[in-house]
């Protein structure tokens, strides 16, 4: 959940995934229409939606050290649930499992060339976006990445991380990379470790790709959206010297065609609807048949 959201979309979001139980903290767990005991301090809280105990600090369940029961998982189950940005209507639930996330970060894995257990990520929030929660969270589990986590959006501190801590992954939106690359000792800043860069969600500025470019950083452009677990195509390292603007092909195991009005392929250079099919696809929209049916075309998903 974004607490950045207001109170209604955040209230019709947990309402409609019918939340069990919610990851908070006393300042943001009103702003669901939380009514009960808030909890005490600042810290992390898991809250019973279903009012049947008091809030418990997550780090006292931590420190008592219990032991919970192992759970096997078919790679076809529900792994989560995000959410649309809701900017045409209300947000829906995307039900990504856990064969689409493995397969997306192993694309991705591909892609960048990483290395298990050596990584060392920066991210930066908000952490309620696909483009966070499974572009960033999901490589750090299964990568085994070391994570530096932010609460908030700080260009200076940023850059302090990227020097010190020697950071080899960094992937934002234009708008979130944008304010490190203008501050004025970024020219001077050695970014020499940082292989894994890349932005979307947006067009990407000409100036924004030089200022990384000249820095022998290649900031490469993906492009994506939540139904397909964030990942439909993402260029080699080769391909972003070259057409920098370019989002490049598709990613390992992704199929991808353009069509037209009535759903037949158009031939190469022509514009249309791009169209994808892979096992990185979510399952469906949470609850939401009509949705789903109007957005898939058998195995592929029609991104409109």
């Amino acid at each position: 959940l974004n607490t950045a959201y207001g109170r209604y979309d955040l209230q019709q979001i947990a309402k409609d995934a019918e939340c069990s139980a919610i990851f908070s903290n006393p300042a943001n767990i009103g702003k669901i229409g939380w009514s009960g005991d808030e909890g005490e301090g600042d810290g992390v809280h898991v809250y019973d939606c279903n009012g049947r105990s008091a809030p418990v600090s997550y780090a006292d369940i931590v420190a008592s050290g219990r032991r919970f029961a192992d759970q096997h998982r078919s790679d076809d189950e529900a792994l989560i649930l995000c959410y649309t940005s809701g900017t045409t209507g209300l947000p829906k639930g995307i039900v990504l499992t856990h064969r689409a996330v493995d397969n997306y970060s192993c694309a991705m894995g591909l892609c960048f060339d990483w290395r298990g257990g050596k990584e060392r990520m920066l991210v930066l929030p908000p952490l309620a976006f696909t483009g966070v929660v499974i572009c960033c969270i999901a490589h750090m589990i299964r990568l085994g990445m070391c994570a530096y986590i932010e609460r908030g959006v700080n260009a200076e501190r940023a850059l302090d991380l990227l020097i010190d801590e020697k950071i080899t992954y960094f992937s934002g939106v234009p708008a979130v990379l944008e304010p490190v690359s203008r501050l004025p000792r970024f020219a001077e800043a050695d970014l020499s470790h940082l292989a894994t860069c890349y932005t979307g969600g947006a067009p990407i500025p000409r100036p924004l790709l030089e200022s990384f470019l000249v820095k022998g950083v290649v900031l490469r452009q993906q492009y994506a959206c939540s139904e397909t677990s964030g990942g439909i195509c993402c260029p080699l390292e080769d391909e972003a010297r070259i057409r920098p603007e370019s989002a490049g092909h598709p990613l390992a195991c992704m199929e991808l065609e353009i069509r037209d009005d009535g759903g037949k392929p158009l031939p190469h250079g022509e514009v249309g609807e791009i169209c994808v099919r892979g096992p990185n696809l979510m399952r469906e929209y949470w609850r939401n048949p009509e949705a789903t049916a109007a957005a898939m075309d058998g195995d592929w998903y029609q991104t409109g």
